[in-house]
């Protein structure tokens, strides 16, 4: 670096150091409530949240059971024409194979389709749980008195004191409704 630029960094660092001095003093002083929660312990003890993990796993069984009856179908099909095999000719059961192995695709395909959809309605009532958290929490928050909260999974250490969860976990579960898990319906292809 060339001495003239060495002295114009000095210059421009001395400069901006005043001016944020003299913006600093001119401010008043705040007396600013901090407050913290911790989202990812509130959505595990939220009896709302507690309930649509419960519908999920209960849709999951249903959808089990549903396969599962259809599986053993399939594989039923699939031992009649291996036995079929030395009754007709190669080209009949290349084609029945054929037949069998695109009804097995389709069911593999709506296996992961019900899975994905499952999911899908998952995360859009944890969604509808978010949105109706936040006016919530803004609420208990302002009764506090914070002006400010973080989240404690973004900070490195705050006082207990400040830890607001337990008081926020218990509104929240008194104020929230339930939420239904309802499937999305199945896309058009």
């Amino acid at each position: 670096m060339t001495k003239t630029k060495t002295v114009r960094l000095f210059l421009l660092c001395t400069a901006m150091f005043v001016f944020s001095v003299q913006y600093a003093n001119s401010q008043t002083v705040r007396n600013d409530v901090i407050g913290v929660i911790d989202i990812r312990l509130i959505m595990q003890n939220l009896s709302v949240v507690q309930d649509i993990d419960t519908q999920v796993k209960s849709l999951e069984e249903k959808i089990k059971i549903e396969f599962r009856d259809r599986e053993l179908k399939l594989k039923s099909e699939k031992e009649q024409i291996e036995r079929q095999k030395v009754l007709v000719t190669p080209q009949i059961y290349a084609q029945k194979q054929k037949e069998f192995n695109l009804k097995a695709k389709g069911f593999r395909r709506e296996i992961e389709e019900k899975s994905r959809r499952l999911q899908q309605a998952r995360a859009m009532a944890l969604t509808e749980v978010r949105e109706s958290m936040i006016p919530l929490t803004h609420v208990i928050m302002s009764n506090y008195g914070a002006t400010v909260v973080f989240d404690q999974n973004e900070i490195l250490f705050a006082d207990q004191s400040l830890d607001l969860t337990p008081q926020v976990i218990k509104e929240l579960n008194g104020k929230l409704s339930k939420v239904v898990v309802k499937l999305p319906p199945l896309k058009k292809s």
